[in-house]
């Protein structure tokens, strides 16, 4: 294989949820792969590894939001109560009964530069997860980390039950 720094990719990326933009980023956005496995051993080998069993796969992304608006806001807490399209004072609600689904969505990570945006990362299915922090300082934006589970989905073919990284237009 012939190497090729044009293959070198860098830049900011923006993110889609629904297939709907949601606003600037602040910070870069992140996905992170985490294959899980187990070890086969053999009594002949002991305790020496002599294969590798894939037993499933760990998918997060963090987007650290950079607007406060009604659709950024919706997305920080996805348990909560969303009352951001109400006529009244917009808000979301903190605090969810045990037992609560999550409703999942597809995310897109797809970099701003026009000539790279077919390189981007897709998820079939995505929710909100984990803490957030909203900082109140004079030193530094307002800005909402939230980290995203990227589920596996029963109608993908195996090899993509979370999703898929384009390298190429189709």
């Amino acid at each position: 294989m012939a190497s090729d720094v044009d293959n070198v990719l860098g830049g900011p990326g923006y993110a889609t949820l629904g297939g709907t933009a949601i606003g600037h980023s602040q910070g870069g956005i992140t996905a992170k792969f985490s294959p899980k496995t187990r070890p086969v051993t053999v009594d002949q080998y002991g305790s020496t590894p002599m294969n590798l069993r894939h037993t499933g796969d760990e998918c997060r992304m963090t987007i650290p939001f950079a607007e406060w608006s009604a659709a950024a806001l919706a997305e920080v807490y996805a348990a909560g109560n969303d009352q951001t399209a109400g006529s009244g004072a917009a808000y979301i609600g903190i605090g969810r009964s045990a037992g609560y689904i999550y409703t999942a969505q597809a995310a897109e990570i797809i970099p701003f530069l026009t000539a790279e945006a077919a390189k981007k990362i897709t998820f079939n299915r995505t929710v909100a997860i984990g803490e957030f922090e909203i900082p109140f300082n004079n030193e530094a934006d307002r800005i909402f980390n939230v980290e995203f589970e990227c589920l596996g989905d029963e109608s993908a073919d195996d090899g993509e039950l979370i999703g898929n990284i384009q390298f190429a237009a189709a």
